[in-house]
This record gives C-alpha cells, sequence and structure tokens, in this order.
C-alpha cells in the first residue's frame, strides 16, 4: 500500500467483484470486494458510501446514522459552502449525489 494506505492494482474494466487478501498463511484474510457498487442515495448506506469514496470519513458503512456519519455529512457541508447542520435532508442527498458523479466522471 501507499503511505495513505491505497491499494492500486489494475482490474478489468468489466470487474465487478475482487478478492483483497491481507497477510500470509494462517493470519491472512480475505475480503470480497464489489467493484462499482454502491447503495442508493435514499439509504443511509449509499450517503456514507459517497460520502467514503469522497474522503469524507463516517466510519464503517453500516446504514446508521450515528455521531461519525452526521460529523462527515457537516464537514461535506462545509466543503459545500452550506450550513453545517448535519441534517441528512433531500438537498444533501442530491448534493451529494452531485458531487460524488462530477468526481467520478472526472476520475
Amino acid at each position: 500500500t501507499s503511505d495513505k494506505g491505497e491499494i492500486k492494482h489494475p482490474l478489468a474494466a468489466r470487474a465487478r467483484r475482487a478478492t483483497l487478501t491481507v497477510g500470509e498463511g494462517e493470519d491472512a484474510q480475505e475480503f470480497t470486494i464489489r467493484l462499482g457498487h454502491l447503495d442508493p442515495i435514499n439509504e443511509t448506506s449509499g450517503v456514507q458510501g459517497r460520502l467514503t469514496n469522497l474522503g469524507f470519513n463516517c466510519g464503517r458503512i453500516d446504514g446508521v446514522l450515528g455521531p461519525r456519519t452526521i460529523g462527515a455529512i457537516q464537514e461535506f457541508q462545509k466543503s459545500q459552502g452550506m450550513k453545517p447542520s448535519g441534517d441528512l435532508d433531500e438537498k444533501i442527498r442530491q448534493t451529494l449525489e452531485k458531487v460524488h458523479e462530477d468526481k467520478a466522471g472526472a476520475s
């Protein structure tokens, strides 16, 4: 991994799953990764996934609107020049979806 913990490895353009193995031997752990998948924006887990992709740490993507997710929403709101209320309303969902799509298109 890089100094930021990033993993870079080429994948086939049509790949939809990957397996990541961390460690070796008996200590190895395998993780199945769904590529190109996000839950819908109207689900809290979909909001969490997009916030995480944009670098806003909301903790584990678990569908729970807890303190870390609310904090990530507030940081996102600040980054967009919005009042950092932490509310997960339709305006936030629309803004988050647009920013996420714009960033994905730029990659």
